[in-house]
């Protein structure tokens, strides 16, 4: 068993290397079973006003809030008013929607490849028409794993019409009220004033910018919560006060139709880390990043919520178990002399990617994305897929994406230049050289450069936005523009 006091000494020298005087900082919580092992919090919850960030901090949790989701419709089905196994649309169902394992394209991403960004308001009623007219799909339902928010917006939507009313109502009566957690909420408006609610901020060249998050939050990642209030969710997960044998079913894994087992459960990831068997979630929105992460053996919780982007709660959750038990952190890590540092691309698939070295370490950048690798090549970041062999991509489902070394890129293709649209996402892209204008149906006028890859392959790289938005095209042979991000692929512009 990892000794408390071990986690609290851990605890206490990761905050020696992260806590910075007069920045954004987090908070932390150890819990095992009901019983409150560390409630720590440093830095400021709000820089501009100095306020210290406190464990009654309210803050966005962001895609933890899945779990919650699943566990309500869970609920409902076991009400018998909703069938998971029922459709959505054709050939998809709520588990599939459940399980990331549905192939519909990524609600963020599809806004922002219409020229969006989640610090550019818009309704949901909007996104969610936006989203539903694409017929792109990134696989046939239950055969691959893509990370999509798209799935749990619409789980929101199908408990909102069976219970007739707001999902807010639906997580506050069922889950939120009864299990303590006072302070949480489903935010569904960025204009709504919440008490107690911290400021998130970016860190760009070493300084600190307001974060702006005007995605209107639901199913899929807007919950906002308290340390105190995540303290009580992870004792809820001990005594299953509420949702019971439902804890369990939303942890059930469902193999794809090859066989291979999908690592994503029903909002909840069940994932092995050095030894021991894990399961939680993370959360990523502008300005604010959670991990919540189990170890179901020692019934142990470890919680890490920060205000800002300096660093990464899902490594920082891991490295507080790595030393409670005695391991080198940086031991898992893949070297940097492991990987010829380089872009590397697909052109069957139409994507691409970088190897890069940074402190002596292996990462991997991919659609704006940067993930630093284990030792088998496997990505150090939660809801990634990924793993590197040397010459290839290997997804959750064991199948495999060659990708070849391009030493030098070559040339943009020619017959670029001109108006491109697609219809079903409203939006123009307009080339001239190397400079590109996004018109979409929410947003317009948004510039990106293109970058050179090899052949007809190149790549998008958004100008503004609080996230690198980069994607990849190719010029096709039969003259349409194919256009991927990294959860929504098979864009195809024509002129």
């Amino acid at each position: 068993m990892i000794a408390d006091t071990n986690l609290v000494n851990a605890v206490r020298t990761v905050r020696e290397r992260l806590d910075r005087p007069g920045w954004p900082g987090a908070a932390i919580g150890i819990v095992r079973g009901t019983d409150i092992v560390l409630r720590e919090t440093f830095g400021l919850a709000s820089v501009e006003l100095g306020v210290p960030l406190s464990s009654a901090t309210v803050m966005t949790v962001a895609s933890v809030t899945k779990q919650f989701t699943c566990l309500a419709l869970h609920m409902l089905a076991q009400e018998g008013r909703i069938d998971l196994d029922g459709e959505v649309q054709p050939g998809i169902t709520y588990r599939h929607l459940m399980h990331n394992a549905s192939g519909l394209p990524e609600i963020m991403e599809t806004y922002a490849l219409g020229g969006g960004d989640l610090s550019a308001p818009a309704p949901r009623a909007a996104l969610l028409d936006l989203v539903r007219r694409q017929s792109a799909r990134n696989f046939k339902p239950g055969t691959d794993f893509a990370y999509c928010n798209t799935n749990f917006a619409y789980l929101h939507d199908a408990a909102e019409r069976i219970e007739g009313k707001s999902f807010a109502e639906i997580l506050r009566d069922r889950i939120l009220a009864p299990v303590g957690m006072k302070t949480a909420r489903l935010g569904t408006r960025q204009d709504e004033v919440i008490p107690g609610f911290g400021t998130g901020y970016l860190v760009r060249d070493d300084r600190l910018i307001r974060a702006i998050d005007a995605w209107p939050g639901g199913g899929e990642g807007g919950m906002r919560a308290s340390l105190d209030d995540m303290i009580e969710w992870a004792r809820n997960w001990s005594t299953k006060k509420i949702g019971g044998e439902l804890l369990d079913a939303i942890c059930a894994q469902r193999p794809f139709t090859n066989g291979a087992q999908n690592f994503y459960a029903s909002g909840i990831q069940v994932s092995p880390w050095r030894g021991l068997d894990t399961i939680g979630h993370g959360g990523l929105m502008p300005g604010f990043l959670t991990e919540f992460i189990r170890v179901p053996a020692e019934d142990l919780t470890v919680i890490v919520i920060a205000n800002s982007d300096r660093f990464q709660p899902w490594l920082v959750a891991r490295e507080i178990l790595d030393r409670a038990r005695g391991l080198d952190p940086d031991a898992i890590r893949l070297r940097a002399d492991a990987i010829v540092p380089d872009t590397y691309l697909s052109e069957d698939g139409g994507l691409s990617l970088e190897l890069l070295a940074q402190d002596g370490f292996a990462v991997a950048r991919q659609h704006g994305g940067t993930f630093p690798l284990d030792i088998e090549g496997n990505a150090l970041r939660g809801g990634f897929a990924f793993r590197w062999d040397g010459g290839g991509v290997i997804g959750a489902n064991g199948n495999r994406i060659a990708y070849r070394r391009i030493e030098t890129p070559g040339e943009l293709p020619k017959g670029l230049d001109g108006v491109w649209r697609h219809a079903e996402l409203g939006a123009s892209y307009t080339i001239d050289g190397a400079a590109l204008r996004i018109d979409g149906p929410l947003r317009g006028g948004v510039m990106a450069d293109l970058e050179p890859l090899a052949r007809s392959s190149f790549r998008i790289r958004a100008r503004d936005g609080w996230y690198p938005r980069v994607y990849d095209a190719q010029l096709r042979d039969d003259g349409t523009l194919l256009v991927n991000a990294g959860r929504s692929r098979g864009f195809a512009f024509r002129k």
